[in-house]
């Protein structure tokens, strides 16, 4: 089933303030979903939250998505990009980030060729995906066993992943791409999301 960045934004964001961390936001799909929630953002007033998606927005890349901004830009209270070219600190830095988010979208991924090889591009599309749903789990960890009626579990409650069509066709047995893609959407349905 195809979802639109606008419509898994709107699903994942029910319920009360929330934050949304995105990987990826430099690329196609990521850059998508960046200014789909930074329109959300703009659209609301203070005392309006019918249009807003969600409260704040956090990014972590090679890259500032600098280019995707509205001018004016959000208050920095509304967006936070933090750069950080060693993709393998990604994953420790969401339990740095304030607010925790509530919903992470990981719109990593990159092309053999753009990798430099089939094994670049496993540690990328799916080492690396891993490790950042891993520690988005983590934030939650604490929370798995509050069973007060009401409470509302604090720490990244959705992990929206952004896979590929086809991943789970009847020729994926053959193929490396759809077998790399189908063991992160297998560890990210076990890690409870």
């Amino acid at each position: 089933m195809a979802t639109t960045a606008a419509t898994a934004a709107a699903a994942a964001a029910a319920g009360p303030a929330t934050s949304a961390l995105i990987f990826g936001s430099t690329g196609a799909v990521g850059s998508h979903i960046l200014t789909t929630l930074l329109d959300s953002i703009s659209k609301a007033t203070p005392n309006d939250s019918t249009n807003r998606t969600f409260n704040t927005i956090q990014t972590i890349s090679r890259r500032l998505p600098s280019h995707l901004l509205p001018n004016p830009p959000p208050p920095p209270e509304k967006l936070t990009m933090i750069q950080e070219a060693d993709t393998s600190e990604w994953a420790s830095l969401i339990l740095t980030l304030s607010p925790t988010p509530s919903v992470v979208f990981s719109a990593i991924g990159t092309t053999r060729a753009a990798a430099g090889g089939d094994q670049n591009q496993w540690s990328i599309d799916h080492d690396l995906v891993i490790a950042t749903a891993k520690a988005a789990a983590k934030t939650a960890a604490p929370n798995i066993t509050n069973t007060t009626p009401g409470s509302v579990s604090t720490g990244v409650r959705t992990f929206v992943f952004i896979s590929s069509g086809g991943t789970r066709g009847w020729v994926s047995k053959y193929m490396p791409y759809s077998q790399m893609k189908i063991g992160v959407e297998d560890t990210i349905r076990d890690l409870g999301f």
